[in-house]
């Protein structure tokens, strides 16, 4: 996959907060709840911010595999979204199945680079 090969020239931050290549919308929203979950203290600023704030306060609070865990589950819930989608709207399947394929390999990404 073309995007697959791209991917790997950007950092695992880049890749998750662009929908091109992560294939999901991921909201501040997202990132801050799942500083809650963690119990760290993200800035009220761009998702960019935000996500690295989560990835350098976890690494020092030895939280990382945890932060792993969240944005994985995330993920996840997004491509259960997207099957449902997809089962429901057949004319948009072509889209639908790019989405899951970028998702999924942003989980490898965050399992592997993060």
């Amino acid at each position: 996959m073309k995007n697959a090969k791209v991917s790997n020239l950007v950092t695992p931050s880049e890749h998750l907060l662009s929908l091109f290549f992560s294939g999901l919308y991921l909201s501040n929203y997202d990132f801050i709840e799942i500083g809650k979950k963690l119990n760290i203290q993200t800035p009220i600023k761009d998702r960019e911010a935000i996500l690295k704030t989560l990835i350098t306060d976890s690494k020092e609070a030895d939280k990382i595999v945890e932060l792993k865990g969240e944005l994985l589950n995330l993920i996840n819930n997004r491509i259960d979204d997207y099957i449902k989608l997809d089962n429901n709207y057949k004319n948009t399947s072509i889209i639908i199945k790019s989405w899951i394929e970028r998702a999924k390999k942003s989980k490898e990404i965050i399992k592997e680079r993060i």
